[in-house]
């Protein structure tokens, strides 16, 4: 099988057999799939054998676990600009949208978030110091 990147779609083609007249391979375009979302239709997918199918499975399997490492690091590198943009947000407006429940939740996850750095290793720094940002 071959795939070929079309915009936003990746074509799935098989090899159909040889034409002796041609002297050349007989390759069909058998459908496509979102490239970004990587969800294959089920046309599709029935349209293959099972051997096809799990080729297909084989070749977007490792494309779907570097997209999610991408989007987890983005996460990452973005997330103490998002709780300084919170901490803005929370002590300018919106007290009413902070509930008890709410603050509580927060105060939690941060914890979560405390003991996991603690955990790898990385010291929290001392008090009434200031950080350089990362971002």
């Amino acid at each position: 099988m071959q795939f070929r990147d079309q915009g936003n779609r990746t074509q799935v083609l098989a090899y159909r057999g040889y034409d002796k007249e041609k002297k050349r391979a007989i390759v069909k375009l058998i459908g496509s799939y979102d490239k970004i979302t990587l969800e294959v239709p089920t046309e599709l997918m029935s349209a293959l054998t099972n051997h096809e199918q799990e080729e297909l499975n084989s070749y977007i399997l490792p494309l779907k676990q570097a997209y999610e490492s991408s989007v987890k690091l983005a996460e990452l590198k973005t997330l103490p600009a998002h709780i300084n943009s919170l901490s803005d947000t929370v002590m300018k407006n919106n007290p009413d949208i902070v509930s008890e429940q709410y603050a509580l939740d927060l105060y939690l996850s941060i914890n979560q978030l405390t003991k996991t750095l603690r955990k790898l290793g990385y010291k929290r720094p001392p008090r009434y110091t200031r950080v350089q940002s990362v971002t």
